[in-house]
């Protein structure tokens, strides 16, 4: 009977690449993480694991210190998507997008790069965000990506670690203070705390980088003028990445992954660079100052994971494309961020593409365009507009009463919004023989034997390996619940569809930009469950990390 939750035993490398490179292999290759019957500490130690236990902290993931989301945890959305027709129709259009509540550049990224090919129109995008932080190292990102001088790829390159890596090259460090001088350099630091400052500076061909700030934002900076050094760093990156204290959430992800795939996980979080296997890291010796406090302190949570802000399969194909193995996920990642990123520098060279950056409140900033305050954004003027899952704050009916007004009365014009708390404190299915018939499917998809399973538990109830698979079976079965019905409940208590037809609005039945759920079609109804391979199925729930109950929504002009 299958002993683990792994699909396939890959092997980390070939064996020729070990013999050659063995200094350098020998601590991933005879990692713990690469033996196929590896278990979590808790089955090993025979205790129960701390998510299980009625202690278990309602907070159970990040730093007491300071936590941030400098890296998103749902998949890249291109928020254009244009069908073959419609690109050909809109190669000429003029286009405003906005994310009213952005994180990090990923959708910007995905959004610039589903523009059609020969596309001609002035496309002027408005990226927003409340967090300095957040926001300062978009602006530093974009102006290190988009600035004339370095070649694209290498631009592309500094701008990949700038993102997601926690040590740097001398040369990306040298970027981060020279971009931070260029954006900064005209601001008044006698200013009051509550001014703001405006600077805008020339991209490649005629594209332009507009930064609109609050005062408050310069305070963000100081961590550029910290003193601490790479070590201090990257324990202090360990100390948050690995605290004994989690050690069984991680070990729940871990269980579920490859061995080759736990190896990359634990490579990354030791070495600190986004990088492929073979990449030799010995020229990253400064910290990344943007991911720490002053003081050198950590700043994102400990689940967080480069991999979870992008499509897997896309992940994937670019690896292969470039000729490294699945296995080297976090290689095969690099490569697809660096391709992205050197895309959209390319198209941002060819087109006329502005961006606008803003810190500000969602809500506060949709009153200021209403006001007028941003010379070229009005109400009735955004083709699209992405509010990440702002409605888990303040609602779905406040951000359709905020940003309904400002979509452009056309039919192709689109409000994007997702929700991933929607389900707290709503029950779950009570009937037993539910609960069984999502188990069923979650073994399925994750290659199990089931009825191997239950046969070995009962005969060994004691065994905690097979405790853990089942657990494991639990924790996936919600992706495959038809909770269309609790769902439509909450939308109803959120007004949806009266706050959307004062507006003039409606939700689609249908979704055409991104999936109602993850690993559903792009036009699947609303009570349609994912249908996947147990491949497909690894891909964007495990090692992916899919949250099942995230349900994502559009509104149409009616």
């Amino acid at each position: 009977m299958q002993r683990d939750l792994t699909l396939i035993d890959q092997q980390y490398c070939c064996k020729s690449c070990q013999v050659a490179h063995w200094p350098k292999h020998k601590q991933d290759c005879n990692h713990e993480y690469n033996k196929p019957y590896w278990q979590p500490a808790w089955v090993r130690e025979r205790r129960d694991p701390a998510y299980v236990l009625a202690s278990a902290p309602a907070v159970t993931y990040g730093s007491a210190r300071q936590s941030r989301y400098l890296w998103g945890n749902v998949p890249a959305i291109d928020c254009l998507c244009l069908s073959p027709q419609e690109s050909a129709s809109s190669s000429g259009l003029d286009l405003n997008i906005c994310f009213a509540a952005a994180g990090d550049i990923r959708n910007l990224v995905s959004t610039i790069n589903g523009l059609p090919n020969d596309y001609s129109g002035h496309c002027r995008i408005l990226l927003n965000d409340l967090d300095p932080c957040v926001i300062t190292r978009n602006l530093l990102i974009l102006h290190a990506l988009l600035r004339p001088g370095p070649s694209i790829e290498m631009a592309a390159e500094t701008a990949l670690h700038l993102w997601y890596s926690a040590i740097l090259r001398s040369s990306d460090a040298a970027e981060l203070y020279f971009s931070a001088e260029a954006v900064y350099k005209s601001v008044d630091l006698q200013a009051a705390a509550d001014a703001s400052f405006v600077n805008i500076l020339e991209l490649r061909g005629k594209s332009l980088l507009s930064a609109s700030l609050s005062m408050n934002n310069l305070a963000s900076l100081g961590v550029l003028m910290s003193k601490y050094n790479v070590s201090a760093a990257l324990n202090s990156m360990r100390e948050i990445m690995t605290a004994p204290s989690r050690v069984d959430y991680r070990d729940r992800h871990l269980a579920s992954l490859k061995p080759a795939h736990r190896v990359a996980w634990a490579r990354n979080r030791r070495i600190g660079a986004l990088l492929p296997f073979s990449a030799d890291a010995s020229a990253f010796t400064e910290p990344n100052r943007s991911m720490f406090t002053p003081t050198g302190e950590w700043m994102t949570m400990d689940n967080a994971n480069q991999l979870y802000g992008w499509p897997t399969s896309a992940v994937l194909q670019s690896g292969q494309r470039n000729g490294l193995d699945g296995a080297d996920i976090w290689g095969c990642l690099f490569v697809h961020v660096r391709e992205q990123l050197a895309e959209m520098a390319r198209r941002v060279e060819r087109f006329h593409i502005d961006i606008y950056i803003t810190q500000m409140d969602a809500k506060e900033l949709a009153a200021s365009i209403k006001c007028g305050a941003y010379p070229g954004f009005s109400s009735d003027c955004f083709d699209r507009i992405e509010t990440s899952n702002v409605v888990d704050c303040i609602g779905l009916d406040r951000v359709l009463d905020d940003w309904g007004p400002l979509l452009r009365r056309d039919k192709r014009a689109s409000l994007l919004a997702y929700t991933m708390n929607w389900h707290v404190n709503r029950p779950g299915p009570s009937d037993h023989r539910v609960h069984g018939r999502l188990v069923e499917k979650a073994a399925r998809a994750l290659n199990v034997d089931l009825s191997k399973l239950m046969q070995a538990r009962f005969m060994n109830p004691m065994d905690m390996s097979l405790r853990a698979q089942l657990l494991t079976l639990d924790f996936y079965k919600d992706a495959f619940d038809d909770n269309a019905q609790s769902f439509n409940e909450w939308l109803n208590e959120q007004k949806s569809t009266p706050t959307a037809r004062k507006h003039g609005l409606r939700m689609r039945a249908k979704n055409r930009i991104h999936p109602k759920r993850f690993g559903v079609p792009l036009g699947a109804g609303p009570r349609d469950v994912p249908d996947m391979t147990p491949e497909d199925f690894y891909n964007t729930y495990v090692v992916g990390g899919a949250d099942a109950p995230v349900r994502f929504m559009e509104f149409e002009v009616i």
